[in-house]
Parts: C-alpha cells; sequence; structure tokens
C-alpha cells in the first residue's frame, strides 16, 4: 500500500483580497474534512466502523458438523457477501492452505460451509460478512 501523506491545511491568508470574503466559508469545513480522511488513512480503517457487516469469529472443531449457523438478524439486510479474514489451525499460528467458504442466507441466518480444511484439526479465524 502506498505512503498516504496528510494533506496541507489551507489558509485564507494565502488567498487573493478578492477572493477572502466567500473563501472563508469554504476552508474550515474543508480542512476539518482533510483532518478527518488523514486520521482515518494513517491510523487505520476498522470494517466495523467503516463497512456496513459484521465479523463472525470461528472456532471449529475436530467433529464439526456442517454446516455452521449465525445468527445475522442484526443486519437488518440480506448480506451480499462472506469473506474469509483469516483461518488458521488451533495448534499454528500460521494461515491454512487455500480453502473457500459456501454459504447461503434465510430468514435472519447465515447457513456456511468452510470447503478444504483438514478435517482432522481444530481452527480458530474470522469471516467478514458485508451487507
Amino acid at each position: 500500500m502506498a505512503k498516504f501523506n496528510p494533506p496541507k491545511k489551507l489558509i485564507i491568508d494565502e488567498f487573493g483580497p478578492e477572493q477572502k470574503p466567500w473563501i472563508g466559508k469554504l476552508v474550515d469545513p474543508l480542512n476539518n474534512f482533510m483532518a478527518q480522511v488523514a486520521t482515518a488513512l494513517t491510523q487505520g480503517i476498522v470494517f466495523g466502523d467503516n463497512v456496513k457487516g459484521v465479523k463472525i469469529p470461528l472456532n471449529i472443531a475436530i467433529s464439526q458438523t456442517y454446516p455452521m449457523v449465525f445468527n445475522a438478524s442484526s443486519l437488518k439486510e440480506r448480506p451480499s457477501s462472506i469473506h474469509v479474514g483469516h483461518v488458521y489451525p488451533v495448534d499454528e499460528s500460521t494461515m491454512t492452505a487455500a480453502f473457500s467458504v459456501s454459504w447461503s442466507y434465510k430468514d435472519g441466518t447465515i447457513y456456511y460451509t468452510l470447503l478444504g480444511l483438514d478435517g482432522g484439526k481444530a481452527y480458530k479465524g474470522t469471516l467478514l460478512v458485508s451487507v
């Protein structure tokens, strides 16, 4: 990712005398907006605060039965996508081999299955659900 350089603050005195009467009405709101964007981009954009959706924590037992169920009634809308945040075996710290998630939604409930995981291991991780 490219480094973000915060924008230069606009100063009313840098504008000509014919612009000063009206430019002041634009400078303060624009400076405030640019400061908020700079803060968001330099301090991290958080899924829960900036994307409409939820995180599903995963705790998958060795004997897990599928599909797994998540009550998504708090979303108030039908999910549009589910993405894998990360999944890793409980006894390891590295991510696991390639896998995918298959899911469906009905009456406020998400039914999902993780395909490609080794059935002999327990896993932890996160799924990201966006609407």
